[in-house]
């Protein structure tokens, strides 16, 4: 796929490249808008910033069933950071689009204010917060709103990664997806929700896995913050051997609606994991 490291409003101000590749360094200044369409892969190892009135559309447009991943974060001496104060992002097309933070390297996303959203007719939606192994992510979202969708893929601290979420202020995340916060052997990872934010998951094939497959999750809620799981097809704390899952509800709203299929209801401590 090609690649995208920055881009700013001015298409005439950037090279084009016969492989339709759009390539600036990403020590612009933040005060450039983003309001174009490109294809292919966009990978952050600096510093960028979407303010407000800014719309930033990923939307693979070479070949319409192509995936389409931002990657943050993708070397293991690399640091790259998105900051989010306003405006849109949307990842949008047929194939599978992905946000992945931490895939080997230090990756940082921070929401203040407006708007992450997925479309299109086909694929998953993916949001990971610690992608690969080594990978370390922080997802901090403070206000604004991050709408999954479904189906999609959900994790924080995957595959010997650590990840963190931590959402405050009047932060809201919805997704129709199974969250999987721990997975595979060294992986790490905690989903913070406190204040006044929102964490639901309200349709599709939703559910929670905490600490999965030999990895360590944990929720920690207070404040007066709400997550709900209504009609999840699984709420599992601590799934299979050397797996440990801890739900921290120390104030706030918790509901987890009976589920269904072979995986209903709340279960802790499920095949030999800790719960």
């Amino acid at each position: 796929m090609n690649s995208l490291y920055a881009a700013r409003k001015t298409l005439s101000a950037i090279p084009k490249f016969a492989s339709s590749v759009l390539a600036l360094s990403l020590s612009v200044s933040s005060s450039f808008a983003v309001d174009t369409t490109w294809s292919g892969t966009v990978t952050l190892n600096s510093a960028f910033e979407v303010k407000t009135g800014d719309v930033l559309y990923l939307v693979p447009n070479t070949n319409p069933v192509e995936d389409l991943d931002l990657t943050i974060g993708s070397e293991p001496s690399a640091t790259g950071e998105l900051t989010v104060s306003g405006g849109l992002i949307r990842l949008e097309g047929v194939g599978s689009k992905g946000i992945f933070l931490g895939d080997g390297g230090t990756g940082i996303l921070n929401v203040t204010s407006g708007t992450i959203s997925y479309g299109g007719s086909g694929g998953t939606n993916r949001l990971w917060v610690g992608a690969g192994a080594g990978g370390v992510a922080t997802l901090n979202q403070s206000g604004g709103l991050i709408d999954l969708g479904s189906p999609a893929s959900f994790y924080i601290g995957y595959n010997g990664s650590t990840g963190v979420y931590k959402m405050s202020g009047d932060a809201e995340h919805l997704s129709g997806v199974t969250i999987t916060i721990g997975r595979g052997v060294g992986g790490n990872g905690r989903l913070e929700v406190t204040d006044n934010a929102k964490f639901s998951a309200l349709q599709g094939d939703n559910g929670l896995r905490l600490g999965y497959d030999g990895a360590t999750g944990v929720i920690h809620q207070s404040g007066n913050s709400l997550v709900e799981f209504r009609n999840p097809a699984a709420f599992l704390v601590g799934q299979n051997a050397g797996s440990l899952g801890t739900y921290e509800l120390v104030s706030g709203t918790l509901v987890v609606d009976i589920g269904r299929g072979a995986e209903t209801g709340p279960r802790f401590g499920v095949s030999s994991g800790t719960g």
